[in-house]
């Protein structure tokens, strides 16, 4: 690319036969997407490495596993520098199925496919999940009956409520849960410390956090901002 005076700006990497299927991650002089390399196979995608150094590019997974999206909120702050992204296994029919949350620890220079652990599985419709520092945060269940649940724990945070949405936001998580008679709790927002730092049974559309503040919109149209230290 160039800007108006003809001086140049910026210049494609990596293989130019792969379509990029995902947000790109950035680690030292390594790029990760995923992506592929047969625009026909739209639902099939690997996981790739480029080095910003050599514009070499290859391929990281191993061809049984599919890779479905890459986590978009992956930490800045991450101190391990584990990519986490949701997979599924590859049959030889052509479907796929068996979807599971995994992780790379990036830090490594060239992971290879043996580095890749599965550390959650998932059905199709229970995909929700969010970390922060080195805790993990995922949804169990389908439909109606999703419960959050916190990696290596056996019992829910919540166990009568019903999760519609989860995310990290500025380094903390933040749930939804459905509005039920059983549960009362309708926002919860933990820290990086996995401790609770606000709850209410206000319903609230996308909650925002900046500079430690809670920002957010009830169904009936209040808004509140809340100051979390």
């Amino acid at each position: 690319y160039k800007t108006p005076d003809g001086e140049s700006v910026g210049h494609g990497i990596g293989r130019r036969d792969i379509l990029y299927r995902s947000a790109p991650v950035l680690y030292k002089q390594r790029v990760y997407a995923a992506g592929t390399d047969a625009p026909s196979q739209e639902q099939d995608h690997d996981l790739y490495e480029t080095d910003l150094t050599t514009d070499q590019t290859r391929q990281i997974n191993d061809p049984t596993l599919n890779i479905e999206r890459l986590s978009p909120d992956r930490l800045a702050e991450d101190p391990e520098h584990i990519l986490y992204f949701v997979g599924s296994t590859r049959y030889a029919n052509g479907q796929t199925g068996d979807y599971a949350l995994y992780r790379l620890d990036i830090s490594k220079r060239h992971p290879t496919a043996k580095d890749i652990e599965r550390i959650i599985s998932f059905d199709v419709s229970d995909q929700l999940y969010a970390f922060s520092s080195d805790t993990v945060y995922y949804a169990k269940g389908i439909a109606n009956s999703r419960r959050l649940y916190r990696l290596g724990q056996s019992e829910p945070i919540e166990p009568n409520g019903r999760l519609i949405y989860l995310y990290n936001d500025q380094g903390y998580i933040i749930a939804g849960f459905g509005e039920t008679a059983a549960n009362d709790t309708r926002l919860l927002v933990l820290d990086q410390n996995g401790q609770e730092v606000f709850r209410s049974a206000d319903m609230a559309q996308r909650p925002q956090i900046d500079h430690d503040r809670l920002f957010y919109i009830t169904k009936d149209g209040r808004s509140y901002l809340v100051p979390l230290q």
